[in-house]
């Protein structure tokens, strides 16, 4: 049974596809993008290479920025959830730490930027600073590792 109080914007990524399996809800993708009401809206839509903003930056501020304010407008929902990245944060960055942009890189401050979008349009909001995300077509990485008894490697670098 799928329900229609969930959606998840991105449904075809890779943790937007784990997400709509594991609530059985509405996936939504560019292909059937209407907008729409839900109690709850997951946006795990937007640009998920750390090297995009490198060679182009105008691509990576629509794909997580300008589709975030989109999503915004858009759609109707009690609660939004945006799932960020945890490159926002720096060295000796916690919860309680004021944000320095001038410190990201540029993915993290587009995240950053589409986490602000999300707190001033929002009423009722969640950010998740995804670090090693993990779905059922996991090929690497070290909870892969440690869910497959694998050995971690770690590195002073």
């Amino acid at each position: 049974m799928v329900s229609n109080e969930i959606a998840v914007l991105g449904s075809n990524g890779f943790i937007g596809s784990s997400l709509v399996d594991y609530f059985k809800c509405i996936g939504i993708t560019k292909y059937n993008y209407s907008p729409n009401e839900y109690r709850v809206f997951i946006n795990a839509n937007g640009n998920s290479s750390k090297l995009l903003p490198e060679k182009d930056l105008l691509l990576d501020f629509d794909l997580t920025v300008r589709n975030t304010l989109k999503s915004v407008i858009d759609f109707k929902f009690n609660t939004y959830v945006y799932l960020s990245s945890c490159e926002v944060y720096t060295d000796k960055t916690t919860e309680d730490t004021i944000l320095n942009p001038d410190k990201m890189s540029k993915y993290a401050f587009s995240k950053y930027l589409a986490e602000n979008i999300v707190k001033k349009n929002c009423k009722k909001w969640l950010i998740l600073r995804l670090n090693a995300p993990i779905n059922k077509n996991c090929k690497k990485g070290p909870i892969f590792d440690m869910l497959n008894k694998d050995k971690l490697w770690l590195s002073a670098k």
